[in-house]
């Protein structure tokens, strides 16, 4: 009797454990001859699965025709691979198209287990990823285009670690801009020591509080190239975080031509303004020698 009871509470237990563990337990065979079977599929099945368990006793089939076309072979390789390594654990994360046809990731983490008639006996769990899959898929997306625009903005770009103001990244453009041979001559400086005049400590403290009080700052200033070429730079700083980390996103923007404008543009209203001084003198002088 006490037996019994034992068995029954053991019963209960594996049971309580299969209809609330996140995932599907199983146990899956492959045998010596080549075919293969489940012989146990928790109640978790119609969740991760969406097939009834003794579906997927009567046949193997039931799950196999779930498997994404593209992955079926990844999937078949990475069972032979095990056996034939003699790995002591299987792992393997692959998609599946549900009855219903939604698309699923599944994740599965086997134990294989070798029988004396050359039967390998898998002990196994799998669980729906599919959540973790689409986070993972939208950030790789969203890390992409960030790259793309940071990549092809036709402005020099560099991410600034906050704390060290050390330069931690760049673009092509700030490549081609400060006439650097590679990315590496631009990483771990502070960026102010690629201006004709840095900046003193003072000055350094002021822009981060100007940064801290209104998310932004910008000035123009002098550059000048790693061969010695001097240019005028539109620079601006705004502060952004990635995960827990601050940084600081600088933009400087070749403004030369503007500024050469502006310089010739200043010559010319000088000009003006001396030939307008020389012709009212004249006027003045020729009105004194007219006697009219």
């Amino acid at each position: 009797k006490e037996a019994e009871t034992a068995l029954q509470q053991s019963e209960d237990r594996f049971r309580h454990l299969t209809e609330n563990v996140p995932g599907v337990i199983y146990r899956y065979v492959t045998h010596a001859d080549g075919s293969d079977e489940f012989t146990y599929a928790g109640p978790r099945c119609r969740e991760v699965f969406e097939v009834e368990p003794d579906a997927v006793l009567q046949t193997s089939s039931t799950l196999w025709n779930l498997v994404y076309p593209e992955d079926v072979e990844m999937l078949k390789a990475s069972i032979a691979d095990c056996i034939a390594t003699g790995s002591d654990l299987w792992t393997i994360e692959h998609r599946l198209i549900s009855p219903n046809g939604k698309l699923k990731w599944i994740r599965s983490t086997a134990k294989p287990t070798r029988q004396d008639n050359g039967d390998i006996l898998w002990n196994g769990f799998s669980e729906d990823i599919s959540d973790r899959k689409y986070l993972e898929q939208e950030v790789i997306k969203n890390r992409d285009f960030r790259e793309l625009l940071f990549n092809e903005s036709n402005d020099a770009l560099f991410l600034v670690d906050a704390e060290t103001l050390l330069t931690v990244d760049c673009n092509q453009c700030a490549i081609d801009m400060f006439e650097v041979e590679s990315k590496a001559d631009l990483l771990q400086i502070e960026g102010h020591t690629l201006q004709k005049r840095r900046f003193t400590a003072e000055e350094i403290a002021n822009i981060q509080q100007d940064i801290h009080k209104t998310g932004f700052w910008g000035l123009e200033v002098e550059y000048v190239t790693r061969k010695g070429r001097e240019f005028w730079g539109d620079l601006s700083v705004k502060p952004i975080t990635f995960g827990e980390q601050q940084f600081n996103l600088v933009r400087v923007i070749d403004i030369s031509e503007r500024k050469h404008n502006e310089a010739e543009r200043k010559r010319a209203e000088e000009q003006l303004r001396k030939s307008e001084t020389l012709l009212k003198e004249a006027q003045r002088v020729a009105h004194i020698g007219n006697w009219d």
